[in-house]
């Protein structure tokens, strides 16, 4: 069974059965199916949800971008609009709340399973990339994958010991790193002083014109976050 969740939002209940059968196909389980907005404001309050699927005609006195916004201000997740047709005010209301993905009625199961699974793969490529770059103070991006720093997509020019040490940093997040990992990361098994390893961080910390290395006293070293 896979673990991504899913809100259907479709009055018509036939369609709202068949895509909910499609998605049991493709082996998920967690799958919500309201058209009633306290229902669904509750739903997206209380449960993690991964894809919605909007009906954007429904026979209320909203439709389902009425109901998009809402939630969307309540939980940010990938959404999927159905409608028969895709006209320019309505593509220009979704874009206006980042919806860009669409299946027009009457869809087949593989149309369906197809978006669905590039939504997916959309979500876990931004997780992926939220992983490996850490946004630091004053518009500095570390990428842990390259083992690089940059300022506004601007490279910095760093040594491969730099670069080290700031990697070691960034995967260590909100935590700081001791004298002794970084003694161990740099010099191996050489003896360091305090004085060495005092001017190896000012040093690097006269390459960035803010301060981005913070000395927590008698403990270690940590990366100012953004």
């Amino acid at each position: 069974m896979r673990q991504e969740s899913f809100l259907i939002i479709e009055d018509e209940a036939i369609t709202a059965r068949y895509i909910e059968m499609i998605l049991k196909q493709m082996e998920f389980e967690n799958i919500y199916i309201s058209t009633d907005i306290s229902e669904i404001i509750d739903i997206v309050t209380n449960k993690k949800i991964d894809i919605s699927l909007l009906d954007i005609n429904l026979n209320k006195s909203f439709d389902g971008l009425d109901i998009a916004r809402k939630i969307l201000n309540i939980q940010s997740h990938k959404q999927i609009v159905i409608s028969a047709n895709h006209d320019s005010l309505t593509m220009s209301r979704a874009n206006d709340i980042d919806i860009q993905t669409f299946i027009t009625k009457p869809f087949t199961p593989e149309q369906l399973k197809a978006t669905v699974l590039m939504c997916i793969n959309q979500k876990e490529t931004q997780q992926s990339a939220q992983n490996t770059l850490i946004h630091l103070a004053s518009e500095y991006t570390f990428n842990i994958e390259k083992k690089s720093m940059s300022k506004n997509n601007k490279e910095i020019s760093l040594t491969k010991g730099e670069l080290e040490f700031l990697s070691l940093l960034a995967k260590a997040k909100n935590q700081f790193l001791t004298y002794t990992d970084l003694e161990h990361a740099l010099w191996r098994d050489d003896s360091v002083t305090d004085s060495t390893r005092r001017s190896f961080i000012s040093r690097l910390n006269k390459k960035f014109d803010t301060l981005l290395i913070k000395t927590i006293h008698s403990q270690g070293y940590k990366l100012l976050l953004s």
